[in-house]
């Protein structure tokens, strides 16, 4: 991301993308960027940051991803060579603000540029394509009466098996208190 590209003697501009994800009942925002290599898109994935209790919030996950970028997570990059190369965040519609179409959302363009000192007119927001797939799945479900039957039987047979969402509220409190939990 740092070296120029040899056309334009410009370091490549890239898509900054995010996505919040539960693994092992840990709440985690996974960040990657899209790029130009050699002539060709790459996507990049860089790994889930944990995201504490509280920090869920459009603010919150946009200093996740700050750090993400300018360094305390996986890159180490200068807020200048992020202003000139960003140009485009990815993520869920949750993510988007009302500008996008979505008013409830998250607004992690203006969160994240407000925290870069960056225009909002530089920095485009997508609603990248896997979730529009699964919202037209959300469509399949409700049309088709079988399919939707079919996910709530998987979903009714794994309950009891899932810890959930609330492994993060115990953690952090046991982190607070100075209790240790066993690894499972």
């Amino acid at each position: 991301l740092t070296q120029p590209d040899p056309a334009t003697l410009r370091p490549p501009p890239f898509t900054f993308m995010l996505d919040k994800a539960t693994m092992l009942n840990t709440t985690g925002q996974m960040h990657g960027i899209i790029t130009w290599v050699e002539g060709k898109l790459v996507p990049i994935f860089f790994g889930c940051l944990r995201v504490r209790l509280g920090r869920g919030t459009g603010d919150g996950l946009a200093e996740i991803s700050r750090k993400c970028l300018l360094g305390g997570g996986p890159l180490n990059l200068s807020l200048e060579l992020i202003r000139r190369s960003l140009t485009c965040i990815a993520a869920d519609g949750q993510y988007a603000s009302e500008d996008q179409g979505h008013a409830s959302g998250l607004q992690i363009q203006g969160h994240l540029c407000l925290k870069l000192n960056m225009s909002n007119r530089w920095t485009i927001f997508r609603w990248d394509g896997a979730h529009r797939i699964e919202l037209g799945m959300d469509e399949v479900r409700r049309f088709s009466p079988w399919y939707s039957e079919l996910a709530s039987k998987i979903a009714e047979t794994v309950k009891p098996y899932v810890v959930g969402k609330n492994k993060e509220r115990l953690l952090q409190t046991c982190e607070t208190i100075g209790l240790r939990l066993a690894q499972t």
